[in-house]
């Protein structure tokens, strides 16, 4: 059965399908069409050419990476070939990210999009700024995500974390996705990254913050790689985080 979309932003001619949870099983590219009627997306874009207007869709998620560099050297680094070369990598001008949230709120009042800070071949906390993002964020009660290595977190970081993630005007969460595996290749994870998402989970619990802490782990399909990673997955357990990611 298919049945066209309530939101007044999502063009009128375009249609989405009503699906169960095991459709959203497959790869994104199969699940995209198994939700969304792709004829009626191009009916929709013709009509909007005819009428010489852009197709209005929901803004769901903005993306930011704002460093052009990283503290570490991951061998499995997908972003560590891609242009630009490192030495032309730089980092959004100061001012930008509290531009860009302001320009969302101010601009486009009907929309609430997810924030999200992380990087194709760079740590996102490495950016001055990222404190002045998050309360720019939590001012105007948007949600963010953080995908990090998180050996950079500090506590003013942990804090506004904690502070604006409870501030969102949607029911979703925030989240915080820590990369474990870069802390392990480089030997920090126990010494140096425990205590780091230990704290942040103590953090969130004591003031029932509205964040959620991951843990994704790249972990190669071999023996040897299963065993290192079982008192991996148990400290994560024990710290309380809520979910680990294989």
């Amino acid at each position: 059965m298919m049945n066209g979309n309530s939101d007044s932003r999502i063009p009128r001619n375009i249609v989405k399908r009503d699906i169960g949870q095991e459709d959203l099983t497959p790869p994104p590219g199969e699940s995209f069409q198994k939700i969304w009627d792709v004829d009626s997306i191009k009916e929709e874009v013709l009509d909007c050419a005819a009428r010489e207007e852009p197709p209005r869709f929901c803004l769901s998620k903005i993306e930011i990476h704002p460093s052009g560099s990283c503290n570490l050297k991951c061998p499995f680094c997908y972003g560590q070939n891609l242009a630009p070369l490192p030495r032309d990598r730089k980092d959004l001008p100061n001012g930008t990210m509290t531009k860009i949230v302001t320009n969302v709120h101010d601009e486009m009042p009907e929309e609430n999009p997810l924030f999200v800070f992380a990087g194709m071949y760079s740590e996102p906390l490495l950016h001055p700024e990222v404190v002045d993002a998050l309360k720019k964020i939590g001012e105007y009660g948007f949600r963010f995500g953080i995908y990090t290595n998180g050996l950079l977190m500090s506590p003013n970081i942990q804090n506004a974390i904690i502070d604006n993630a409870n501030k969102t005007s949607t029911e979703k969460l925030s989240f915080v996705a820590f990369d474990i595996t870069a802390s392990l290749v480089s030997n920090k994870f126990y010494r140096e990254l425990v205590p780091i998402i230990e704290h942040l989970v103590n953090m969130k619990n004591n003031s029932e913050c509205r964040l959620q802490v991951n843990t994704p782990i790249l972990a190669i399909n071999r023996k040897s790689d299963h065993i290192t990673l079982y008192p991996v997955v148990r400290t994560l357990k024990n710290i309380g985080v809520d979910t680990i990611r294989l």
